[in-house]
């Protein structure tokens, strides 16, 4: 009914941000509330987004309802429509979680156990890199000699961090077991079996998410440990330690 305008803010999309899961999100987004309120979009009213809002309320999370009324927000007024704004829904407060000090040494300690597993829990911990940075690390951006580790393409743009000695030593120590395809020998992790085996993580971050449970069990921490919460766990122990906050934000490589 409105594929004609998704995908010309579709292309706005591409144009406005860099990171294709932004992308993916904010178009999502707006096109299931179009389909709920199914109507094309030059008869929507504010109070069929009115209606629409009243709904994912009532039927979904509080957190996640404010990504939604923003891409939507987002969408009317890139159409023209900025007086259909909708309020942003009070997000709740929650407890996220936080691995200590020592749950992050025995992950590490239990990571040793693989030498793939040891190299992606060192660029977790000690390079503070993303899981969907993962996919992209090359060879070629590796400088042994400076301990520099370049990133293209980030959150942040084209980047680097400085490789601990640790996590020089894992990733040498890694080295030998890697065994692509020709197509993917420049990328640093590659997929040791199953249907990608010999390939580049490409979109398989679920591989990460896998290996870091399977990583937590084995150092027998309780709590549900996901990707996601490894690096803001490393960053809170730098906190705890009384680093500068100036340090900490380079390594984490954030702009604020």
């Amino acid at each position: 009914m409105n594929e004609k305008i998704l995908e010309q803010y579709w292309q706005y999309l591409r144009g406005k941000y860099r990171k294709k899961g932004t992308r993916r999100v904010e178009y999502s987004q707006v096109k299931l509330c179009l389909q709920w309120i199914n109507k094309p979009l030059n008869k929507i009213t504010k109070q069929d987004l009115n209606n629409w809002q009243a709904y994912i309320i009532e039927h979904f999370k509080p957190n996640g309802n404010s990504r939604r009324v923003t891409s939507v927000n987002h969408f009317f007024k890139w159409y023209g429509k900025e007086h259909y704004k909708l309020p942003i829904p009070k997000q709740e407060i929650t407890n996220k979680i936080v691995l200590s000090e020592k749950e992050l040494n025995d992950y590490i300690e239990a990571s040793k156990k693989d030498p793939l597993w040891h190299m992606i829990a060192l660029l977790q911990i000690d390079g503070l890199v993303r899981p969907g940075e993962l996919r992209n690390i090359k060879l070629s951006n590796i400088d042994f000699d400076n301990q520099k580790l370049y990133l293209d393409d980030t959150k942040t743009g084209d980047n680097y961090i400085i490789m601990s000695p640790r996590l020089t030593e894992a990733i040498k120590n890694y080295l030998p077991y890697r065994n692509p395809l020709p197509e993917y020998k420049d990328y640093l992790i590659i997929v040791p079996t199953g249907n990608y085996k010999g390939k580049r993580l490409g979109e398989q971050v679920a591989y990460v998410k896998t290996l870091t449970k399977k990583i937590a069990v084995e150092a027998k921490i309780t709590k549900h440990v996901t990707p996601y919460i490894i690096k803001p766990s490393a960053i809170t122990n730098d906190f705890n330690k009384n680093i500068n906050p100036r340090i900490i934000q380079r390594k984490a490589r954030h702009k604020n």
